[in-house]
């Protein structure tokens, strides 16, 4: 019984990189505009009916390919718009 009930929760749960491509496209759109604050992890929380350390995730994954910046005690800022026609930076020669 207590696997069934956990398999129908899983089927609604949205998975932090679902988040992260959202967020993603906000940035790449001006929703997020570069040096704006992201939403608190609570209403993101809300908005995708997700747990906070799902968010947190996600912001983790924004954070490693420098969109945002965090610090402690701070919500995240957008630190790099995602235009059209910028390539990304290779390291191959």
């Amino acid at each position: 019984m207590v696997h069934f009930l956990r398999l129908l929760t899983l089927d609604f749960m949205v998975a932090h990189t679902d988040i992260e491509e959202i967020l993603r496209l906000r940035i790449s759109d001006g929703t997020l505009a570069a040096g704006s604050k992201i939403p608190t992890e609570r209403s993101l929380a809300e908005e995708f009916g997700a747990s906070r350390n799902t968010i947190r995730k996600a912001i983790k994954l924004l954070e490693h390919d420098s969109l945002i910046t965090t610090r402690a005690n701070s919500r995240p800022v957008v630190v790099r718009h995602i235009g059209v026609g910028l390539t990304p930076v290779t390291t191959d020669g």
